[in-house]
């Protein structure tokens, strides 16, 4: 999960003078830079607590690093350094595929309440609940679905639905990463390269 930034010097140059010319790169990966924190400050300050159920409140600010610009590289870079596969999904939504026989597991909807940013809790993954006593795996007597099901007492009655098994599952759209990220790029760019710019004309040397 990543978002990039470039820039078109190449089209402002041009109508520079000199020494702005010079300058411009740096200004330009000043900026980059500057708004690729804007991005990963609002992406852990708002979006991720908007869109989780964050336990961890680090999570966030952990997981995302910011890859800065250079004058000679005009790109910056909002990445998730722990490259979680499961955050690309819930960012653009998808289709998930179980492999080598097994299954995908699909928390029913009080379990799924529980996600967060890093999924699913350890104590409530489907492993986890397996190697609990009263717990286990079995087809339901009406629709004849594969579920991961939990006996609430000691009796045979009632079982607790915990994961629907399936071969495929569609992760819906959940985290609103990529669109939060280009509003603040569309807000902050500009602001951030005058800012850039004009420290860098301060500190030209003639």
């Amino acid at each position: 999960m990543s978002l990039n930034v470039g820039s078109n010097i190449g089209e402002v140059a041009g109508w520079l003078n000199t020494v702005q010319r010079k300058q411009l790169p740096f200004a330009t990966a000043g900026a980059l830079t500057s708004t690729a924190f804007d991005v990963r400050k609002h992406a852990v300050e708002k979006t991720f607590p908007r869109d989780f159920d964050i336990h961890n409140k680090r999570f966030p600010s952990a997981a995302l690093r910011v890859e800065k610009a250079t004058k000679r590289k005009l790109r910056a870079a909002v990445y998730d350094r722990l490259a979680l596969d499961y955050l690309v999904r819930l960012s653009e939504g998808g289709m998930k595929v179980a492999h080598d026989g097994q299954h995908v597991a699909i928390p029913v909807r009080e379990l799924g309440g529980r996600r967060g940013a890093r999924g699913m809790p350890k104590s409530l993954r489907p492993k986890a609940v397996l190697a609990k006593k009263r717990t286990f795996i079995n087809q339901t007597r009406k629709t004849g679905q594969l579920m991961i099901l939990r006996r609430k007492t000691k009796k045979q009655r009632p079982l607790e639905g915990l994961y629907i098994l399936e071969k495929q599952a569609n992760v819906p759209k959940q985290l609103g990463f990529y669109e939060d990220a280009a509003k603040v790029v569309q807000r902050r760019l500009v602001p951030n390269f005058r800012q850039s710019f004009d420290r860098a004309m301060r500190t030209a040397r003639r």
